[in-house]
């Protein structure tokens, strides 16, 4: 009878583990030792740091780059002034956090109850759904690679490539969990925790939970970068925002940034707050389940240095979740954290630019 279901399960699932054995077998090869020229990504790498090294030997200029440029001064000063606010809004709000602890009241700033839907699916329809969507994307994303090489169509490069390829993997997030919960288990897009309704209540709740995690995130970040001092350790930085501090076409400047404002937390929190965690908690306590699905987000992110802030970044999305019930809050509040990431970057570029050509 076992041997019968294993049977049955391989008939069944054999499209996924064929992917999953493809999916191992490229990360534990090992990566070819680049030949010949430089790489773009050297050369990349090489001008960034450059860049990089003019910015900060001319950073006593700078109010008088501000000066003549007031666009960049008014950018600097909402950035300056955004964070200020969230730190001041969650100092604050740890501080309600804490005294309601001292005194054992019940109320808190980061709400109370367990509102997400639970899961229909299981822990293995959530990871073959990831299977599905990291074998497929990294299918497509090599046949772009063998299409830019042979077609040799000069907007097709490197940037394009991973761009489009990871803009695929987004939109088979949404296809796969589509499938799994509405075709599959016949249940409608609110057991996925896509809920409307409320939305403002919602938002405000998410709102105070992002803001509470913000000097948690701070705290998080100085850690990760006394560590990295302490090593010598140079994190690399990721992809996406690599990708938008070295490209200068406008077209793809402007996809790429709608990519990572939108797509990506779109396609984030369905899997990781949607699919996933719901299916972790099925197995064991919410609160273990939830740093295990922000781990996991984390760890799909990049550099194990970046594994704290980006974890605690998860736990606060996660919990949005959580106590919101829906997805949307965590959605626009994931997309708005992006934003100013992005604005961070675009601002840093420019100061990079005219640093480098004498701007300052």
């Amino acid at each position: 009878m076992r041997l019968a279901g294993l049977g049955r399960f391989l008939r069944r699932e054999c499209l996924a583990l064929g992917l999953l054995a493809l999916l191992l077998t490229v990360v534990l090869m090992p990566a070819p030792e680049p030949a010949g020229e430089p790489t773009w990504d050297f050369e990349s790498r090489l001008m960034h740091s450059e860049l990089e090294q003019e910015f900060v030997q001319s950073d006593a200029d700078l109010e008088a780059l501000f000066q003549t440029r007031p666009d960049l001064a008014a950018a600097a000063s909402f950035l300056t002034f955004l964070g200020l606010g969230l730190f001041s809004a969650g100092i604050i709000l740890n501080i309600i956090w804490l005294v309601a602890r001292i005194r054992r009241r019940p109320e808190s700033p980061l709400g109370s109850g367990l509102n997400a839907p639970g899961a229909h699916w299981s822990f293995w329809d959530a990871f073959r759904l990831a299977v599905l969507v990291l074998g497929f994307g990294y299918l497509l994303q090599s046949l772009g690679m063998v299409a830019a090489e042979s077609l040799k169509l000069q907007w097709l490069d490197e940037n394009a490539v991973l761009v489009l390829g990871t803009s695929l993997v987004d939109i088979l997030v949404v296809l796969f969990a589509y499938d799994l919960v509405v075709v599959r288990q016949g249940l409608s897009l609110r057991d996925l925790g896509i809920a409307w309704d409320h939305l403002g209540a919602r938002l405000l709740a998410g709102f105070k939970i992002y803001a509470f995690f913000v000097p948690i995130l701070l705290l998080g970040s100085l850690i990760v970068a006394w560590v990295a001092d302490l090593l010598q350790y140079d994190a690399p930085t990721q992809a996406a925002f690599e990708l938008l501090y070295s490209e200068e076409r406008g077209a793809m400047l402007t996809y790429s940034t709608l990519f990572v404002v939108l797509m990506g937390p779109v396609s984030e929190e369905i899997f990781f707050r949607g699919v996933a965690y719901p299916a972790l908690k099925k197995y064991m306590d919410w609160r273990l389940a939830l740093v295990l699905g922000a781990a996991l987000f984390s760890v799909l992110h990049g550099d194990w240095l970046t594994l704290l802030p980006i974890t605690l970044l998860g736990i606060a999305l996660t919990l949005i979740y959580e106590r919101t019930g829906s997805l949307i809050p965590g959605i626009l509040i994931h997309s708005a954290h992006n934003l100013a990431m992005v604005g961070g970057v675009f601002l840093y570029k420019e100061l990079a630019r005219l640093a480098a050509g004498g701007g300052l």
